[in-house]
């Protein structure tokens, strides 16, 4: 492509073939634009149609295509209500269980996991006996896990994070404007390459799924839907789903009840 950028046709061109939404990408195709160009030109495509019949040729090749499509923005604490909700409201629920099971299917860096992490550290200050945790994360891009097993971040992912929280869970990185996870928050954590839309769920009988700004933003009706289906297998009845603000569940969907969070809803028998 000689280091020309894609222009808008050739990238909706590409969301047609993998079923992704235009829609999805309205605010983030500029990084990922630049990411599909730099394997385009490492395969030695001139042209969209030459870079689609590869992916077509290989299945490899369309995995890293789909690894590069993925846009991994998160932070510590997003959405600090809905933290707040599950610390109060949702989690008591789950006290009498011998196993919670919380599955962040997308997880990007991991600061959504860690932050499941650090909110269970907190309960156990009043609630001593609290069941076992089993805390899964999953990305499809391997560089996104091994950030989020090293669990270095910079100041940016803690917009949401109060600095007493910050102080007791990180320490200082080698960098002055990073912090790094205590090593204790990284025990009994499962990390999982894998695909949400086509891989079996790594966790069964969730009680809480995370399932923010992925499929549900960034796929197609079809491909939501069946993606989505997937992941919701996981989750028990009764089980609490998360999906980002301005995420929608797929038409058609049923199942799930909308709480006093538009973003948070309970799986319904």
């Amino acid at each position: 492509m000689n280091n020309r950028p894609l222009n808008n046709e050739q990238f909706s061109q590409l969301l047609d073939y993998l079923s992704y939404s235009w829609a999805g990408y309205q605010r983030a195709r500029k990084g990922v634009k630049k990411r599909i160009v730099r394997h385009m030109e490492a395969l030695g495509c001139r042209s969209m149609d030459d870079y689609i019949a590869r992916l077509q040729a290989d299945p490899c090749l369309r995995s890293e295509c789909e690894r590069r499509m993925s846009v991994p923005v998160s932070r510590f604490f997003r959405d600090r209500e809905l933290w707040e909700i599950l610390e109060e409201e949702i989690l008591p629920r789950f006290f009498d269980k011998k196993n919670v099971r919380v599955w962040s299917a997308g997880c990007a860096g991991g600061e959504e996991v860690y932050s499941f992490k650090i909110l269970w550290h907190l309960l156990e200050q009043n609630h001593p006996d609290l069941p076992a945790l089993q805390l899964v994360g999953s990305d499809l891009n391997p560089e996104n896990l091994a950030r989020a097993k090293k669990g270095v971040y910079p100041a940016s992912s803690f917009k949401e994070t109060r600095q007493d929280i910050r102080d007791r869970f990180f320490e200082k990185g080698l960098s002055r404007k990073s912090w790094t996870v205590k090593s204790f928050l990284k025990h009994g954590i499962s990390w999982h390459q894998l695909n949400v839309i086509h891989d079996l769920p790594p966790e069964k009988n969730c009680d809480i799924l995370f399932l923010r700004n992925n499929i549900l933003l960034y796929a197609s009706e079809g491909l939501k839907h069946s993606g989505f289906e997937n992941a919701a297998a996981a989750l028990n009845d009764g089980g609490f789903l998360v999906v980002g603000t301005k995420d929608s569940l797929p038409r058609g969907g049923v199942g799930f009840r909308k709480t006093r969070l538009p973003y948070l809803f309970r799986k319904v028998a």
